[in-house]
């Protein structure tokens, strides 16, 4: 694995470790629970695009009634982490992140699919951390 696909790697671990960390902090569910859960989604969605070429949008699997509970929402992180990882160890070296691929928006590298995955999960998953903040009185 090269260092920018390290970089992508740990930047998406972080994320999902900042996940686990909200539900156990907020418990399940909560208000920061819709915002959680799409950061992940978008994760998924991406990744699952990597590997298998469907781009589906797991809408469908992680309503509420679906993901009612806490056990069910940490089963769901783990899905969301094997296929990181399964897509992460498609990407053989650096030089794989410039090739072009289809994605639902167009064609786009592998390095700008994977940095506009990050931003948009990263600021759904500062929405959650907000929203748990502002319900909770903490800072």
């Amino acid at each position: 694995m090269g260092k920018k696909t390290r970089e992508f790697d740990d930047r998406f671990k972080a994320l999902q470790e900042r996940w686990r960390a909200l539900i156990e902090r907020a418990g399940w569910p909560s208000e920061a629970s819709p915002f959680l859960i799409r950061s992940a989604a978008k994760v998924e969605q991406t990744f699952g695009g990597i590997n298998s070429k469907l781009w589906d949008d797991p809408f469908e699997w992680t309503l509420p009634e679906a993901l009612g509970s806490e056990e069910k929402a940490f089963e769901y992180l783990g899905e969301v982490e094997t296929a990181r990882r399964e897509g992460i160890a498609r990407i053989r070296s650096d030089s794989e992140l410039d090739r072009e691929i289809w994605s639902p928006t167009g064609v786009i590298s592998l390095s700008n699919l994977l940095a506009r995955t990050l931003l948009e999960s990263e600021a759904l998953t500062e929405k959650a951390e907000s929203k748990l903040d502002i319900t909770t009185g903490q800072a």
